[in-house]
């Protein structure tokens, strides 16, 4: 079992906008992610969008590609209702995830092969939690937010 060492809340007002969870605010977190990350392979599960969705409708993880096309996919949903986003290192080449990840599964809970998880809850936020304290920390800081240990009330 892997669980997160830290996990940082990204509210509408990290975006200076009005709501959260939008294509273009989980393409810019994206963004914000340091070089290695970069090349981590993505998978989703239990996503909903308001309006067209390029993600498939499943609630096992379904690999979506790179950080990159992530980032392309992302930036065409107008908002996400709920979804959950699980990179792997590009090295891990079968990976192990949580049965039926959902957005509202506690957080904390077991990352599986992932090192980050990407949870957007409708308007309310988008949630960043990895393995690598130092990176979760960093990636807050850019959008003037602060990273906590699971448990702890992330993003204040």
């Amino acid at each position: 079992m892997t669980t997160p060492s830290a996990i940082a809340r990204f509210p509408p007002e990290a975006f200076s906008a009005a709501v959260a969870c939008t294509g273009e605010q989980f393409a810019a977190l994206l963004r914000s992610l340091p070089g290695e990350a970069r090349s981590y392979r993505w998978f989703c599960a239990d996503v909903r969008t308001n309006g067209r969705s390029p993600f498939p409708a499943s609630s096992a993880p379904t690999d979506v590609g790179d950080t990159t096309t992530l980032e392309t996919l992302a930036r065409s949903v107008d908002q996400f209702d709920s979804g959950v986003f699980l990179a792997v290192p590009s090295s891990v080449t079968s990976p192990m995830f949580r049965d039926n990840p959902v957005t509202d599964d506690e957080p904390g809970a077991d990352l599986g092969s992932a090192v980050l998880e990407v949870r957007a809850f409708d308007w309310s936020y988008l949630e960043l939690a990895g393995v690598d304290a130092a990176l979760v920390h960093d990636v807050a800081r850019k959008f003037g937010r602060s990273a906590q240990a699971p448990g702890g009330t992330a993003g204040e």
